[in-house]
């Protein structure tokens, strides 16, 4: 069905004659003259693709011990690791079980390298801040896909454009140190603050 149906854009009739089916209600599927014709329910995505930019954010860079701390911080996350399974296999006893599946809770903050929201190259894209398909490995993004985390790595993502305009150069050349300051002006937690 997620296969067949990817390409419509106005999914709502698909939608009201499952939801009939499943006995919700299909009033709320409904649209008026004030609606838009578009899918009032979307089909959930937890990830796509993501670039390879100039430093891979990894598993090793957000697990809770023996942790690779990154350099030039940006922000922090901290949620779990929480991938769902890859593939469904059945194992010698005929059983069907998931494989792939990784979840370690809690963790700790980590933080979030700048150079991963770029790519390395600037010939490649120059000006590209990605903030939701960073440079990270399938684990590592597990943890960094969170609304929050995506807030923050907006927050200084429109910091270093704004730092790169002023400056008149390519994301990928502004100073981490400028940005670094910007971003503690502004109040971006780069690192677990200790405590006193």
């Amino acid at each position: 069905m997620r296969w067949a149906c990817c390409g419509f854009w106005d999914m709502t009739n698909v939608y009201q004659n499952i939801s009939a089916k499943k006995c919700w209600t299909g009033d709320c599927l409904k649209t008026n003259s004030l609606t838009p014709k578009i899918s009032l329910i979307k089909i959930y995505v937890r990830e796509a693709r993501r670039m390879i930019g100039a430093f891979v954010m990894t598993e090793k860079n957000v697990r809770k011990t023996d942790r690779t701390p990154v350099e030039h911080s940006v922000g922090l996350g901290s949620y779990a690791l929480d991938c769902h399974y890859v593939s469904r296999v059945i194992d010698q006893e005929g059983k069907l079980r998931n494989e792939g599946t990784i979840f370690s809770a809690p963790t700790i903050p980590y933080s979030i390298s700048y150079y991963s929201l770029t790519l390395l190259k600037e010939e490649e894209c120059a000006n590209l801040l990605a903030t939701v398909c960073l440079s990270s490995s399938h684990v590592a993004y597990s943890t960094i896909r969170m609304e929050p985390v995506y807030m923050i790595l907006g927050q200084s993502a429109a910091t270093a454009a704004a730092l790169a305009i002023d400056s008149n150069l390519p994301v990928q050349k502004i100073s981490y140190d400028v940005l670094k300051y910007k971003l503690l002006q502004d109040g971006q937690l780069l690192s677990v603050p200790t405590k006193k």
